[in-house]
């Protein structure tokens, strides 16, 4: 059975690519501690594009539809005749905990 990759074999593995990567020729940006995402205290462009950018439409209501899926939904069937209720036994036990007797209750 194949091994799971523990923790030290994922980092070891992330620290490999990274070193091929630089190895290759790539470039890692420094950028300095507390610098923001945000330029200038502006939003990201991202955000202001495409899904966040638009304004709430308003729902259109289907309950026609849903009517009409539920009457062809086959109704559930009715049982039958309601189940007898049997007898149940209890254990009366005495002030210390200790069993006494058994009663058999009808409900």
């Amino acid at each position: 059975m194949k091994r799971q990759p523990d923790k030290t074999d994922l980092r070891r593995e992330l620290q490999n690519a990274t070193e091929q990567y630089l190895r290759d020729g790539g470039k890692v940006k420094e950028i300095p501690r507390g610098c923001s995402a945000y330029q200038n205290n502006q939003r990201p462009a991202v955000l202001d594009s495409g899904f966040f950018a638009k304004p709430r439409q308003p729902r259109t209501p289907v309950t026609e539809v849903i009517a009409a899926l539920e009457a062809r939904r086959p109704n559930k069937p009715t049982s039958a005749k309601p189940r007898k209720k049997t007898p149940r036994s209890k254990v009366i036990y005495d002030d210390f905990g200790e069993p006494i007797r058994q009663v058999w209750l009808q409900e």
